[in-house]
């Protein structure tokens, strides 16, 4: 069976479909809750405000909203402009 990292601890895993290794499964799901949370309270926040305010990493972020389990939320803040 193929091994992969985990995208959280950088421990080596059977893969799975699920990118998150077993032992840090339970943690991701806390972060889930934290972020969930925090857009039901707050619903204008972007990505980089809901890492701030629940302390869950922006890359963990980033990952529920590339996995479509959180959509809510705008990836960067109205005052960040293309630069081309």
């Amino acid at each position: 069976m193929p091994l992969t990292k985990c995208v959280r601890c950088d421990k080596l895993f059977s893969k799975t479909a699920n990118p998150i290794c077993p032992q840090c499964v339970p943690t991701e799901d806390e972060d889930h809750q934290l972020v969930r949370d925090c857009m039901e309270e707050n619903p204008e926040v972007n990505a980089e405000m809901v890492s701030e305010m629940t302390g869950v990493d922006i890359n963990c972020v980033l990952r529920m909203i590339d996995s479509g389990s959180i959509s809510a939320v705008s990836l960067t803040g109205e005052s960040v402009k293309c630069g081309q």
